[in-house]
C-alpha cells in the first residue's frame, strides 16, 4: 500500500530536476521504505513519467558537457555511478557534435596555459594535460592539440 504522503514527497522530489532510478531508490531508502514497497514506489513513478533514465542522461550529458566542461570520459564514469545502462550512456555522449567537442577542448587549453607562468614548455604541457585528464578529455583527442601550441 502506497502512503500518499509519501509519494508527494518522492514526486516533488522528481519535479526538482530531472531524476535516474538509483537517486528515486536512495530517497526510497532515507525515508525507511521497505525493498517491497520501493518496487511499488518506482514502478508508480516511472508509470507517471516523474523520473526517466534516459531524459536524466540526456540532461546530464548537455550541462556536465556544456556548463561544466567536463570530457566524455568523465560524464560517462559518473552516470555508470548512478547505475545508468551503457547503451543509455553511448547513445546520449555520441548526440555531443566531434567539432564542438573539440573546440571546448582548444578553449580549455587556451584558458590553462594563460593562467600558467613562468613554466617550461615542457611543464605546461604537463600541465595542461593532467587538467585535461582530470576534466575527462581523452588523450588521444587533446595531445595533438597541445602539441600545436608549442
Amino acid at each position: 500500500m502506497l502512503d500518499n504522503s509519501i509519494l508527494k514527497k518522492i514526486e516533488i522530489f522528481c519535479n526538482f530536476r530531472e531524476r535516474c532510478e538509483s537517486e528515486v531508490v536512495h530517497r526510497l531508502k532515507k525515508e525507511n521504505i521497505s525493498a517491497n514497497d520501493a518496487k511499488e514506489y518506482l514502478k508508480k513513478l516511472k508509470n507517471d513519467k516523474f523520473y526517466c533514465d534516459t531524459r536524466y542522461t540526456s540532461a546530464f550529458v548537455r550541462s556536465k558537457f556544456n556548463l561544466s566542461k567536463w570530457g566524455k570520459t568523465k560524464i560517462r564514469l559518473k552516470l555508470l555511478q548512478n547505475k545508468i545502462k551503457d547503451s543509455i550512456i553511448k547513445e546520449e555522449i555520441d548526440k555531443i557534435e566531434h567539432d564542438i567537442y573539440a573546440e571546448t577542448i582548444k578553449e580549455l587549453v587556451e584558458r590553462k596555459l594563460r593562467r600558467i607562468k613562468n613554466r617550461s614548455d615542457f611543464e605546461k604541457k604537463q600541465l595542461v594535460s593532467r587538467y585535461l585528464y582530470s576534466k575527462g578529455y581523452e588523450p588521444e583527442k587533446f595531445i595533438s592539440i597541445i602539441n600545436k601550441k608549442f
